[in-house]
């Protein structure tokens, strides 16, 4: 939430890597927003977990704390479960999932415990959660809020994640029975996502458990099993998805892979192929490569065509104090993509836009 600067900062800060036979690379740029609040972590070598990976992406709003705090202590929450310490070599999917659910849970908890301005709401930041465990089996899906994370398998996205709305059935019956209520779509008339990490002045109910709170710290888990026809996962924030389906993502990127485009340079390119299309947020995206993942073909050329926008942008300079005085034109397309904001325009489900949701049915195990 908040102004948005006169032109966009499209500088990313870029990292890459591989291990556990996995190939990944996470770009973030901070857009059209004045502060970049995302954060992410990205882990491959994991001593606890031999042959696991950890990747996640957090969107904050409000603020940056909280995110900035889960995008280093995330998976140290997670590793210091009791779920996960009692399991020592027995550690299975199941439990993975239970330990990532209530890793996040802890996490919430610490974060208010020990830092003063949250707990009094001094600082009413908040974050989304998106992140999956990647074991040499099994891929392990968490999500609390609406940031998102898909699977593509054989060229068809097989899973994604469901964002976490204030207007969703089930969220709706949590926040009026947590004394709250959903207007213009937003919890309270104000906050555009229904569960998240931090946001404790809407965890004010005493006699009520952290997940039944107006705004939920709890994710949704979701374990699906590996396949050989597994090609690449996104985990991206809802600037991304925005302005992009699944599957619309999916194409691009296997489309950019096909050319010849490196995973690094990929989601660099993701980020700039949204800033064209006008994403107003800040945006960061993790893609992670299978063995399976698309290969370069002689010749080929993606059909998504976009500038730099060190081109588009070159001639535009800020104001004097960087931020944007929109012109009566574009005064209603900056108020729709606020209103939108922790949603977004064209969110399809996986298995409700021809990515082949079904597929996925007999391998996940959805709580």
């Amino acid at each position: 939430m908040g102004s948005f600067l006169d032109k966009p900062k499209y500088e990313k800060e870029t990292h890459h890597n591989q291990g556990n036979n996995l190939i990944w690379a996470l770009s973030s740029m901070q857009g059209w927003r004045v502060e970049m609040e995302d954060a992410h972590q990205a882990v491959t070598d994991i001593p606890e977990l031999p042959g696991g990976s950890f990747f996640a992406v957090f969107d904050g709003h409000g603020g940056d704390t909280v995110s900035k705090i889960c995008g280093t202590d995330s998976l140290k929450a997670i590793l210091e479960t009791d779920i996960f310490k009692a399991a020592e070599d027995k550690l299975n999917p199941d439990m993975l999932k239970d330990a990532f659910r209530q890793g996040l849970l802890d996490l919430d908890a610490s974060i208010r415990a020990t830092n003063s301005d949250l707990d009094s709401c001094a600082d009413r930041s908040g974050s989304t959660a998106v992140g999956v465990i990647v074991t040499p089996t099994h891929v392990i899906f968490g999500n609390c809020g609406d940031s998102r994370a898909f699977i593509c398998r054989n060229g068809n996205v097989v899973f994604a994640t469901d964002d976490h709305k204030p207007t969703n059935e089930g969220e709706v019956a949590r926040i009026k029975a947590a004394d709250g209520d959903v207007s213009m779509g937003r919890v309270c008339g104000n906050l555009a996502v229904s569960r998240s990490l931090g946001d404790y002045f809407y965890k004010d109910m005493p006699d009520l458990d952290a997940t039944a709170q107006k705004i939920s710290p709890e994710a949704d888990m979701t374990v699906i099993e590996r396949n050989p026809e597994d090609q690449f996962m996104l985990i991206a924030c809802d600037g991304i998805y925005d302005v992009l389906t699944n599957a619309n993502a999916a194409a691009f990127i296997t489309n950019q892979l096909k050319a010849g485009y490196k995973a690094e340079e990929v989601v660099e390119r993701l980020l700039d192929y949204c800033l064209h299309l006008d994403s107003k947020d800040n945006m960061s995206a993790i893609l992670v490569l299978f063995e399976n993942a698309p290969k370069p073909e002689e010749g080929f050329v993606a059909p998504e065509q976009f500038p730099d926008p060190a081109e588009t942008f070159a001639s535009s300079g800020n104001g004097d104090n960087g931020v944007a005085q929109p012109s009566p034109d574009n005064i209603l397309q900056l108020l729709s993509s606020m209103m939108s904001n922790q949603g977004g325009v064209n969110v399809v489900r996986a298995d409700d836009n021809g990515d082949s949701g079904a597929a996925a049915a007999d391998t996940a195990d959805k709580q």
